[in-house]
């Protein structure tokens, strides 16, 4: 039964505590029956359940049927729970079950129990896949005890693909409409996933004709030429004749079923199911919307031809009626119209509120004392408008200010309201009271008084404290200097004495800010602690006696080593042993709280090790104690004990297992009083074997690793009877000496042998992620696709959740009907309990078909439009039917295309996902003006594509008022802001209403600071100020720190501004700010070389910014900066510029903003015959006063260097 398909088998052994419970077995009598073991049908492809007792008394092995090796061919083992185990291993045969027992001391027994009776096998189904899609793959799924039944079914998991068949054959044939995952499932409810992949891509591309709905049409094998015939039945089985054998083109009648056989060489014969499902597009009409009664007339047509359709059209809940029939409805009234007979669809409406198309425009404008007038525009019946209840009698209505007038014919009532507010602009330094506000006002002559409140009361300060005079004990008062200062003033000043620790509260009032208090505090204080030696260390392990010494020991309260353990005191004394400490003493006073931190280093004196043999734990004699610690010399102590345990010999015997050490305290003639650490260990040796590295950390304490315990008592033999402390006993079978899913990170074990053997283990389990490789199978951009995958290491999967899509997962490697929408990643569940989020792999590049869809408004139906460059290079078919001759095809449903490209025959799939759109958003394309200042009110919005049909409404931005229109669809006089533009259809259901927001800008002055920095000590920065808008240059009043500049320049120190600038233009009024910075970046520069045609310089400066250092001859200028350019070095710190003549030269240093010093003139001298051998170097001078090269110093250079040159 070998099959090429390999399945993890995973075996659950479950054992129960109570009375039936084995707790050991005598080799060959007790072994429990095998009525006790009881196998369950499984209920995934990879594994059984097998239920037993006594599960740490016994061993599994596995055998295949007709193998004489029964290892376990994959050693991955698994534990779930505290009270069963899971082993999983890779199989693909028939396996039987053995079971070994061993006695009470671990060892195995003579005998092995067989589960001859009761044979497992691993469920697969044995594929034969299909030559091309349309024809059969022969599956084969098993029969045997475990999966006995007569019939199998059989389906796609693609919810597109409707397709199933049932088998009563073990072997049959299944027709694969797609290739991926399908379900195999057997009659007791059993169901696993195969996958099915078609060997060849050949696929009859059809295109049936744009006929008429209710008569016939055509279908057509586009791509013919790869067939050698075809041939079409109906439903009933007769064949079609062909019209054009030639191009494979046949008949058809629309809603009919079909079914094509087309023959090829590649495929053999392919057998498709085919039909042209055509359904009509139902458009209606309103005729018109009756005011009085709240009524709307509504006709409803078809757009395409429906002659000889059989069809009749109703209401639900209401009459039948035909096309044209002018019918009435209810003003917001839902309605669902549908189709019987041959077309089976329907159609969803909902009648709108209808208001009558009116415009209105503002005569005379109100102010806050004198009422405006309104001008409305209606061609019926002025009585038909009501305002605020009110008919009107003609065109005319009063407009007060502020008042609110609700205007209503047909539909719901719609507001008017006149109230403007004031327009200003705004900047501030801070949000309290201390801050400072600029205010501009644009509109200030509509009011007759305007009334700035300032109702801000909470008030924020930067708090500052300095330690002026320390102290030595936690009960003196510190005095402490506190200063409150905001934006560079200071509000106060005050200077109290606290306690270390203490709050005290401190009211302060400035201005008219309201009163605020404040804490004051001082944080705890290190107390002046030292400590004195009263007995020195003798030994190594000896003890020193100190004593703390403070003005507060009587109120130490907690002492500690380390900051973290804690040691005992008395009388201030402290005992420790010799080593290197910090110790921290804390004190608490009646008022305060403070601590001191001590460094010890406390050496010794002699060399002298204390002489002992130790015996470790016999790993031969497990059922008693066995280590021991004697002593050599115990005459030279006066106390030897562990605890309180003293020994008189010297000797401590019958000592457990203890890998931490033994404390034993002695008194020794030499070294005095002391304390050694010994532990007791076990002999032998016995290691952790790693079977298998985890994977994960669930986060619940457990992992997917393995461990074996291996280990040989001191003479050689196998250990025994292992258990392991109870802290990790959920994570140790016995039996087989397995720790299992400890968590990653530090483990700490102690595996035990009997009472007395013990054995740690402490390190970190080490982690091997799992990484995942992926391959893609079927691309998945149009369509559901596939992806196959490899690990890195050996993984048993439990499932796969691709994450915003659907998807199948085929053991072992294979991810099927991945939806064309997946852009997440993928879920991995494996190894029990382990899982992984996985990056979604990257969809190959598919040809863009570059279908678009277009959506008209007043109709159901979307238009789908394919590019004439894609029709050139594909025969494309479609689900419903072929394209028009504009390359476009209508649809109320889902369509798939089908493309295959001319040149090679590949095919691609695109599936078209229909969404019901019954109120369509009507089209609206705006032209929108904005304001050129804040306040000038010249904005505008226009409609550019307006309907006749259609009434345009502009709210302002709450939605308050109805603006005024200049005329249909324009809108002027308009502030900046935002506006909701709503448009209502009068004649059509489905483009019934819609609405937007539309935004008015306006044009903002913008500051522009152009700093330069400070570069020379003593010297502030400069910065230039100013202000634009538009691109144009606008004037302005400038602020720094609330202080009124009067020019638009200004010098200032290094730090962080704010300018605030008021246009002061008669047109435009606006308040802008804008923060800059001056920095300092200091310059320093030393000319290093200045002799012999070469001038040479180095540069530092605060900031790592760009540098240019320059050279100028000034011989003939007397002014710096003002003579010839020799040479220059830009983004350097350093510059050696040669070939000078002779003369008066000077560098300048430019930074990154501007600024730039220059160096002191020095002279250049015309280079002797031999070049001279070393240079002098000049010192920095933090004043940049560098000495020039005097002559005469030249002249004594040259007469050294002759010197030395002769001689």
């Amino acid at each position: 039964m070998n099959s090429k398909f390999i399945y993890i088998f995973v075996l659950y052994l479950f054992y129960s505590i109570g009375t039936s419970v084995v707790q050991s077995v005598e080799c060959g009598s007790n072994a429990p029956p095998l009525g006790n073991y009881q196998f369950l049908n499984p209920t995934r492809y990879w594994y059984a359940d097998l239920y037993y007792e006594d599960s740490n008394s016994s061993l599994i092995d596995f055998g295949a049927v007709g193998r004489s090796s029964h290892a376990v061919p994959e050693k991955i083992y698994s534990y779930y729970q505290s009270a069963s185990t899971r082993m999983r291993f890779t199989v693909n045969d028939i396996y039987d079950v053995y079971y070994t027992f061993r006695d009470y001391s671990g060892a195995p027994c003579n005998r092995t129990v067989v589960s001859n009776t009761k044979t497992l096998t691993i469920p697969y189904t044995k594929i034969v896949q299909p030559l091309c899609l349309y024809t059969n793959a022969t599956l084969t799924p098993i029969n045997n005890t475990q999966i006995n039944t007569e019939s199998f079914t059989i389906q796609s998991v693609a919810p597109q693909i409707p397709n199933e068949m049932i088998a009563f054959t073990p072997t049959f044939q299944y027709r694969v409409k797609s290739n991926g995952v399908h379900s195999i499932t057997f009659l007791n409810g059993y169901t696993f996933l195969i996958r099915l992949q078609a060997q060849n891509p050949l696929v009859p591309s059809l295109s049936f004709s744009q006929g008429i709905i209710g008569s016939n049409g055509t279908v057509a094998i586009l791509n013919y030429q790869s067939f050698s015939s075809a041939h079409l039945y109906d439903s009933e089985g007769n064949e079609v004749a062909p019209i054009d054998p030639s191009t494979m083109t046949f008949p058809y009648e629309d809603q009919k079923v079909y079914t094509l056989i087309a023959n090829s060489n590649t495929c053999g014969a392919q057998l498709m199911t085919i039909s042209s499902n055509l359904l009509p597009v139902l458009r209606n009409k309103i005729h018109s919307s009756n005011c009085q009664d709240g009524t709307v007339d509504v006709s409803f047509y078809f757009d395409n031809n429906v002659t000889g359709a059989d069809y009749s059209m109703y209401i639900q809940n209401g009459p039948r009626f035909m096309v044209g029939d002018i019918l009435t409805f209810q003003r917001g009234a839902s309605l669902t119209i549908h189709l019987s007979g041959q077309f089976q669809v329907a159609y969803n409406f909902i009648t709108p509120n209808l208001g009558t198309n009116f415009t209105y425009s503002i005569d005379a404008i109100p102010t806050c004392d004198t009422p405006g007038m309104i001008k409305i525009q209606y061609n019926g019946n002025y009585s038909d408008i009501v305002v605020n209840n009110v008919p009107m009698t003609n065109m005319y209505m009063t407009l007060e200010y502020g008042k609110e007038y609700l205007v209503q014919t047909c539909g719901d009532p719609i507001p008017i309201k006149f109230q403007r507010v004031p327009l200003y602009s705004i900047e501030s330094t801070s949000t309290d009271c201390l801050g400072i506000s600029t205010i501009a006002l644009q509109n200030y002559n509509l009011f007759n008084e305007i009334v700035i409140h300032d109702s801000n009361l909470n008030i924020n300060y930067t708090t500052t404290d300095e330690v002026i005079r320390s102290t030595t004990t936690c009960s003196d008062a510190v005095t402490v200097n506190y200063l409150f200062i905001n934006h560079g003033i200071t509000i106060d000043n005050v200077t109290v004495d606290i306690y270390p620790g203490e709050t005290q509260k401190h009211q302060i009032t400035f201005g008219s800010c309201p009163p605020i208090q404040f804490p004051l505090t001082s944080s705890n204080v290190k107390n002046h602690t030292t400590y004195k030696i009263i007995q020195p260390a003798v030994c190594k392990d000896s003890f020193m006696v100190a004593e703390l010494i403070s003005v507060d020991l009587l109120d130490l309260i907690y002492l500690a080593i380390n900051n973290t353990t804690p040691i005992g005191f008395r009388n201030g004394q402290i005992f420790l042993p010799v080593g290197k400490y910090f110790i921290v003493a804390l004190y608490q006073t009646k008022v305060s709280r403070c601590f001191s931190v001590i460094d010890v280093d406390i050496p010794y004196s002699k060399d002298y090790d204390l002489q002992y043999t130790v015996t470790n734990q016999d790993s031969t004699k497990c059922n008693q104690p066995t280590g021991s610690i004697v002593f050599s010399n115990f005459s030279d102590y006066h106390l030897l004990a562990i605890g309180e345990q003293a020994t008189s010999t010297g000797a401590f015997t019958q000592l457990a297992v203890y890998p931490d050490g033994y404390s034993i305290y002695f008194n020794h003639t030499v070294c005095g009083v002391g304390l050694k650490i010994i532990p007791i260990v076990t002999d032998g040796q016995v290691n952790l074997e790693e079977i298998y590295r985890p994977t994960c950390n669930n986060g619940l304490g457990r992992s997917d690793g393995i461990y074996r315990v291996k280990g040989k008592d001191r003479l050689g033999n196998d250990i025994q009877n292992t258990s392991v402390d109870s802290f990790n006993s959920n994570y140790y079978i016995g039996g087989m000496k397995l720790i299992v899913n400890i968590p990653t990170g530090n483990y700490n074990f102690k595996v035990k042998s009997g009472d007395y053997c013990q054995w740690n283990f402490i390190g970190t389990a080490q982690t091997s992620p799992v990484n995942f490789t992926f391959s893609i199978d079927q691309p998945f951009r149009y369509q559901p696709g596939s992806v196959n995958f490899t690990t890195n290491t050996k993984i048993r999967m439990e499932s796969i959740v691709a994450f915003t899509s659907q998807s199948s997962y085929v053991y072992p490697d294979y991810i099927g009907s991945i939806s064309s929408d997946n852009r997440g990643v993928f879920l991995y569940d494996y190894n029990d309990y382990c899982s992984a989020f996985v990056d979604m792999p990257k969809n190959p590049p598919e040809p863009d078909f570059q279908i678009q869809t277009i959506t008209k408004c007043g109709t159901k139906d979307k238009t789908l439009q394919i590019p004439q460059s894609i029709v050139d290079q594909y025969y494309i078919s479609t689900s419903i039917g072929s394209l028009d001759s504009n390359n476009q095809i209508h649809t109320l449903t889902n369509v798939d295309f089908y493309f295959t490209l001319k040149a090679t025959g590949q095919q691609y799939t695109y599936s078209y996902i229909y969404v019901d759109t019954p109120l369509s958003q009507i089209p609206i394309e705006t032209s929108v003006t904005s304001e050129t200042c804040i306040g000038t009110r010249d904005g505008s919005i226009t409609i550019t594509n307006q309907n006749p049909d259609f009434t345009y409404l502009l709210f302002d931005v709450a939605g308050e008022s109805l603006l005024p229109q200049v005329l249909k669809g324009r809108w002027d006089s308009l502030t900046s802001g935002v506006y909701l533009l709503a448009t209502i259809n009068n004649t059509d259901l489905t483009c019934f209403t819609s609405s937007e927001n539309i935004f008015v800008n306006a044009s903002s002055p913008v500051i522009t600071a152009s700093v330069i920095n400070q570069c020379t000590p003593g010297k502030n920065g400069t910065v230039t100020f100013s202000t634009t808008q538009g691109g144009n240059n606008m004037d302005s009043i400038y602020f720094v720190g609330g202080a009124e500049i009067g020019s638009r320049n200004l010098t200032l120190a290094p730090g962080s501004y704010t300018v605030t600038g008021v246009t002061t233009s008669s047109s435009c009024r606006q308040v802008v700010s804008q923060t800059f910075t001056v920095l300092s970046n200091i310059v320093e520069a030393e000319v290093t070389s200045s002799i012999c045609a070469t001038a040479s310089i180095v540069i530092r400066s605060e900031l790592q910014s760009q540098l240019v250092i320059r050279l100028f001859n000034v011989t003939n200028s007397p002014l710096d900066g003002n003579g010839n350019l020799v040479g220059q070095v830009i983004n350097g710190n350093t510059a050696s510029i040669s070939n000078l003549s002779r003369g008066t030269y000077q560098f300048t240093v430019t930074e990154s903003s501007g600024c730039y010093i220059a160096t002191p003139q020095f002279n250049i001298l015309e280079c002797p015959t031999q070049p001279p051998t070393e240079t002098p170097t000049q010192p920095i001078n933090q004043s940049h006063q560098l000495s020039p090269s005097s002559s005469l110093l030249s002249i004594m250079t040259l007469i050294i260097l002759s010197f030395l040159m002769f001689n």
